[in-house]
């Protein structure tokens, strides 16, 4: 059986090259003949150097966001006055704000005065408007 195949895959070979002397593609050494003529279709090669290298280690630069205005990285943070509202007396037209100190020591303010940086903008019944650190807030009296 292996006999019969190898006759048959040669007389094929024998076949082709029969066939193409008959029609002069072979020359006399059985190589093909190499035209002189430029085929329409020649291999060339264009280089681009654009075109990434896959075998090229790559790694992306970080993206950085840009921002307008940048955050302050120090922040002045509001602290509370030194005194705190003792009372309030009412008397003879005019309102006074009793305050009492860190040191234990009290205060009597009236509209307009001053004491370490507080301003006393405004003595009601139950609450006194004051002015720190360029912030009006107030002290109310829960009694």
């Amino acid at each position: 059986m292996l006999g019969f195949l190898l006759a048959a895959i040669w007389g094929r070979i024998g076949y082709q090259l029969f066939i193409k002397k008959a029609a002069g593609e072979v020359s006399e050494s059985g190589s093909q003949a190499i035209s002189d003529q430029k085929s329409p279709h020649s291999e060339h090669f264009n280089f681009n150097a654009r075109v990434r290298d896959p075998f090229a280690y790559f790694t992306p630069a970080p993206k950085v966001k840009k921002t307008r205005n940048p955050v302050p990285l120090i922040v002045h943070l509001w602290t509370p006055p030194p005194v705190s509202l003792a009372g309030v007396i009412l008397g003879d037209g005019k309102r006074t704000a009793i305050l009492d100190g860190r040191s234990g020591e009290t205060y009597f303010l009236s509209e307009g005065d001053t004491l370490e940086g507080v301003k006393i903008l405004k003595v009601a019944d139950k609450e006194v408007v004051y002015r720190y650190q360029d912030k009006d807030t107030s002290w109310t009296l829960v009694r």
